[in-house]
């Protein structure tokens, strides 16, 4: 009871990001349509085109338009409804989502591979990539690709901006450069062009008594900041697509690393190949690297206590007494195997284009 009174009063705190967001883009770009676009009409020296001009008011509602679908779409909640064919489409490894995973507390439901619970949205994330603070919803398999669409359009619109508005102190600079060439002799203009009007920081600052230029390099400086947290974001999931991770499951890559680098992970291999005289214990597990991995894997971690972290299923006990499979430590993450990475534009296509569960 305490619980759900305390979720409910920090409910409308939890918005204060993605209203401070919105509020921030809003005002942003009313300050740019106030003195940006009068520069860019024409008989103004940095006049752009009519085209150019529709995508600007593009470029400046994508970003709205994909914040607000990528924070009120359904993340991919696991539900009594969805649960058995989401068990159904992701498999589970055997290393990250072994099988057997117990049911999740929370919801009450068995947990799929690539599944996790969020505290904060009180449900199980299909597919779960993250919990964003800015869009105030978990990230997963029903909203990725608005998600990604919301870096992508942030990140034109930074970018188109910025360009703009160097272009417009670009014209500005050349406009005062000729108005001071007016009045000054030939010998004074071989001085230099950074003398008088012309110079760039009474530009940039305003000091010309143009409040709007101030206005224009204060968002330039914004777009300039902005545009590589967003672009080094956008990269970071570049990544992970490409290795067919998840954010939360590229933290328990880095515990599988850690429990290799330690000598704590086995997996079940083939039989070794029997020696000359039909010993096949003097084999060693380096002969295992380049073998055919089983589909599930069975991997498994010694903990501290010296005993592994998890019990076999009764599938993988029977496979692992049919088949005579033995216990060997894996030396290398080359030997045990991604079964979720699939190759790049399929772990996109299986990302961002998947139909819903």
């Amino acid at each position: 009871m305490a619980l759900a009174a305390t979720k409910r009063l920090e409910a409308p705190a939890l918005w204060a990001v993605p209203l401070g967001y919105a509020g921030l883009i809003i005002v942003c770009e009313y300050f740019f349509i106030k003195h940006a676009f009068p520069r860019l009409r024409a008989p103004a020296p940095a006049a752009v085109s009519g085209a150019q001009f529709a995508a600007m008011y593009i470029a400046m509602a994508l970003p709205l338009a994909t914040f607000a679908a990528a924070t009120f779409a359904d993340a991919g909640k696991l539900t009594k409804a969805n649960v058995n064919a989401a068990l159904a489409r992701y498999r589970f490894d055997g290393i990250i989502f072994p099988e057997g995973r117990p049911e999740c507390r929370t919801c009450r439901l068995p947990r799929p591979a690539r599944s996790k619970h969020c505290s904060t949205c009180n449900a199980c994330i299909l597919c779960a990539d993250h919990h964003c603070l800015w869009l105030n919803n978990c990230v997963g398999q029903g909203n990725y690709r608005w998600f990604i669409a919301f870096l992508v359009s942030n990140l034109a619109m930074l970018w188109y901006g910025l360009g703009l508005i160097v272009g417009i102190f670009r014209a500005e600079r050349l406009v005062q450069q000729l108005a001071q060439e007016k009045q000054a002799t030939v010998a004074a203009a071989a001085t230099g062009s950074w003398a008088g009007l012309g110079r760039w920081p009474d530009l940039l600052l305003g000091r010309n008594g143009d409040d709007g230029l101030r206005v224009l390099f204060c968002l330039a400086l914004l777009c300039a900041t902005m545009s590589i947290l967003v672009a080094a974001f956008l990269a970071q999931h570049a990544r992970y697509l490409y290795l067919g991770v998840t954010t939360n499951e590229s933290a328990k890559w880095e515990d599988v690393q850690y429990a290799l680098d330690d000598g704590e992970l086995f997996r079940y291999a083939d039989p070794a190949p029997a020696t000359d005289g039909g010993d096949t214990s003097t084999a060693t597990s380096s002969s295992d690297a380049g073998r055919v991995l089983h589909t599930p894997q069975i991997v498994v971690q010694v903990t501290e206590a010296g005993t592994f972290n998890r019990r076999l299923t009764p599938a993988e006990a029977a496979a692992v007494r049919t088949q005579n499979l033995r216990l060997v430590p894996v030396h290398s993450v080359a030997e045990i195997d991604n079964i979720y990475d699939q190759g790049f534009l399929a772990n996109v296509r299986q990302r961002l284009f998947a139909a819903p569960v």
